[in-house]
């Protein structure tokens, strides 16, 4: 058990949409100990991505996920990884807006956890999302102040 990995941020996902998730990811810092496997575990899965940014920064350092455990959780959201036909169906219906969306949040579709990626193709269109992430990030950013 390692408890030398911590969340550095109060990202404030509990009972958040979607938008407020997408922006406001969890960090996290610490000591990882190089080539160890680690397990993840985590009480509630949203849309994933405090489990995938806690697997960047374990794996970042060099370091090897040999899991993930939930206590409970959106079913849907236990597809971490990103498919491809998933990233393709969202570039195919809003690609036009991926350089803005980088711009706005910091990463790319292709960081995004599968459930976050329904998420925005569910979106009927960019501006939609557009105006969607900048109220989450000025709400936020009031919540701060």
């Amino acid at each position: 058990v390692s408890e030398n990995i911590y969340q550095i941020n109060k990202a404030g996902h509990t009972g958040a949409n979607g938008w407020h998730r997408i922006t406001t990811p969890a960090l996290f810092m610490g000591d990882v100990v190089i080539d160890a496997e680690y397990l993840i575990l985590d009480d509630f899965i949203g849309m994933g991505s405090t489990l995938a940014n806690a697997k960047s920064f374990i794996e970042n350092v060099g370091a090897k996920i040999a899991g993930f455990e939930v206590l409970t959780g959106k079913p849907e959201s236990s597809q971490l990884y990103l498919r491809s036909k998933t990233l393709e169906n969202l570039r195919e219906k809003h690609g036009k807006f991926e350089e803005e969306f980088k711009e706005i949040v910091k990463f790319d579709y292709s960081c995004l956890t599968e459930s976050e990626a329904r998420y925005l193709c569910r979106a009927k269109t960019i501006e939609r999302i557009r105006n969607q992430l900048t109220r989450s990030i000025r709400e936020n950013n009031s919540r701060r102040d």
